[in-house]
Formats: structure tokens, C-alpha cells, sequence
């Protein structure tokens, strides 16, 4: 597996997200799932329309990613024994604050 940096296209703010996958294109098609399945939202990020531009992480990003999964395992929301192939590790703050659902409506 390869740590993948993210950036939006024609976004000059720089990567917006670090995800671990085989290549590019699974990468790529990672952070389009999780846009359809409206997870960026719940997050806090809008989505790409302009698709997205992919490099390999460097040291310092692969060194946040693993503190990011590391984090996950202490808190439990990932196993220690699966990869998480849906684990994302956002490097910007939220561009807004999601709406929070309320299922007793």
C-alpha cells in the first residue's frame, strides 16, 4: 500500500487529504465513493467537481498518516488487525460546519 496526497483540482491550497491505497486510481476512486456516500459532508468538505490531482505522500505526510491510524486503533474506530481501506486523514481544518441530523424529526 501507498500513501496517496489528494488536492483538489486547480485548488492552489494544497492536499486536502492523505488516504493509503495500491495506486492512483484507487485513490482517486476512494475519495469518489466517499463523496457519493455523502461522507465529505458529514465531515466538514465539499466536494470535488473538477476531480482530483494525486501525488505520493512525503515523509512528513506518510508520518501524519500513521499517527492519524494509529489514533484510530487507540480510540477503536479501526481494527488493528484489517486495513481500513475507507480511513482518510484530513490535513486542513473544515471548510464548514456539517448540520447536525436529528433522527427524532
Amino acid at each position: 500500500m501507498t500513501i496517496f496526497a489528494l488536492s483538489r483540482r486547480g485548488d492552489t491550497a494544497g492536499p486536502l487529504l492523505l488516504v493509503g491505497a495500491e495506486d492512483a486510481d484507487e485513490a482517486v476512486a476512494m475519495i469518489q465513493e466517499q463523496e457519493e456516500s455523502g461522507a465529505l459532508f458529514e465531515y466538514g468538505y465539499h466536494d470535488s467537481p473538477d476531480g482530483y490531482d494525486v501525488a505520493i505522500a512525503d515523509e512528513q505526510q506518510k508520518t501524519l498518516w500513521a499517527r492519524s491510524v494509529r489514533a484510530g486503533i487507540d480510540e477503536g474506530v479501526i481494527q488493528p488487525d484489517t486495513d481500513d481501506p475507507d480511513w482518510l486523514t484530513f490535513l486542513r481544518p473544515p471548510e464548514f460546519e456539517p448540520p447536525i441530523e436529528d433522527d427524532d424529526l
